[in-house]
C-alpha cells in the first residue's frame, strides 16, 4: 500500500490503476461505535464504505485504518510460514524479543478489525514517544507488518526477518532427521487426539498427495 498521501488509500485493480479511497482513517479515528462486537464492526464497515469516491467500488479493507497507524510511505503486511511458525507458538513474544530486540513492536493477539486498529494505534503512539516509529510489527497469531521508505527497504527487511528465523531453526535442528522425528511425533499426537489419520508431507509433495485417490475426506493432511 502506498501511503504517500495521508488519509488516502489506493486499491490496485486488475488494470493496475489506482482507485482512491478518501478519509477512511480520519472518520474511524473520530467516530464512536457500539460496544457490541458485531454491531461495532458493521458500523465501521459502513463508515468505510461511505468514504469511497466511486459508488461502483468495493468497501475498503477492514485493515485500512490499521495500515495508516504505521507512518511510512509503504507498508507490506504478510503471513509468511516461517514468521507464523513463531507467531503462533507459545513462546512468540519471548522469541520475537530475543531474535529482534527492542527495535520491533510485538502486539499480543487481538480480534481483527476496529479493536486491533485501536490497540495498534495506541502502541505505535507510545512507541514513538520513546523511540523511532517501528518499522517491523509482529502480530501474535496473525503475521507481520513491514514498513519502509522504499520498496527495497521492505524487501531487505523481509529477507533479514526470514534469515534470522532460519538461523534459529538451524541451531535448534542442525540435523534434518531431528525435524522429521519431531514431525512424526506431532502427527501421532494429532491422530491420537482426533482419531483421524494424519499424513505428513513436504510442501512440494503436498499437492500430489491431495490428488491421491487413497486420501479420503476423513483424513486430515498435516504437512511441514
Amino acid at each position: 500500500m502506498d501511503k504517500s498521501q495521508r488519509h488516502f488509500f489506493g486499491r490496485i485493480n486488475r488494470r493496475w490503476t489506482c482507485t482512491v479511497v478518501a478519509a477512511v482513517s480520519q472518520k474511524i479515528y473520530t467516530n464512536t461505535y457500539s460496544r457490541d462486537a458485531d454491531t461495532r464492526e458493521e458500523e465501521v464497515k459502513r463508515d468505510m464504505l461511505s468514504c469511497i469516491i466511486s459508488p461502483h467500488e468495493k468497501r475498503p479493507s477492514v485493515e485500512t485504518s490499521l495500515h495508516d497507524c504505521i507512518n511510512f510511505p509503504f507498508v507490506v503486511h504478510t503471513h509468511p510460514t516461517l514468521v507464523n511458525a513463531v507467531m503462533c507458538s507459545m513462546l512468540a513474544e519471548d522469541t520475537v524479543h530475543r531474535l529482534f530486540g527492542n527495535s520491533v513492536l510485538y502486539v499480543e493477539y487481538t480480534d481483527p478489525g476496529y479493536i486491533l486498529f485501536k490497540k495498534l494505534r495506541a502502541y505505535t503512539t507510545i512507541y514513538r514517544r520513546f523511540s523511532h516509529a517501528p518499522e517491523i510489527i509482529f502480530l501474535q497469531n496473525h503475521g507481520v507488518f513491514v514498513a519502509g521508505r522504499t520498496i527495497d527497504n521492505i524487501k531487505n527487511t523481509y529477507e533479514s526477518i526470514e534469515q534470522k528465523i532460519k538461523n534459529e531453526l538451524h541451531q535448534m535442528y542442525p540435523d534434518p532427521s531431528h525435524t522429521a522425528s519431531t514431525l512424526e511425533q506431532i502427527c501421532n499426537a494429532i491422530a491420537s487426539e482426533t482419531g483421524k489419520a494424519v499424513i505428513s508431507a513436504t510442501v512440494s509433495s503436498f499437492s500430489i498427495l491431495l490428488q491421491t485417490p487413497k486420501i479420503s475426506k476423513d483424513h486430515t493432511p498435516f504437512y511441514a
